[in-house]
């Protein structure tokens, strides 16, 4: 998957994290968590290297896309 690929949901913008953000953190992840709910997490840094972000990821309508950002809870990258 190449995040230059990807699409970003509105709801992905509800945490003031930009998009820039958002795809440098999935390029550069450090974990891949998947969750029940068929919604991937990226877990990588911001373009700064912090803080690090969660980046939710799922398959919308056929296409990959972006549908949550925010900074990562610590259960999720400690």
């Amino acid at each position: 998957m190449q995040a230059d690929s990807l699409i970003i949901l509105e709801s992905a913008f509800r945490h003031g994290v930009l998009e820039e953000d958002m795809l440098h953190a999935v390029r550069n992840r450090v974990a891949i968590l998947p969750q029940d709910d068929g919604c991937d997490l990226f877990i990588g840094p911001a373009r700064s290297g912090h803080p690090m972000l969660e980046i939710g990821v799922i398959v919308w309508f056929g296409v990959i896309a972006i549908n949550h950002a925010m900074p990562a809870r610590k259960k999720y990258w400690r």
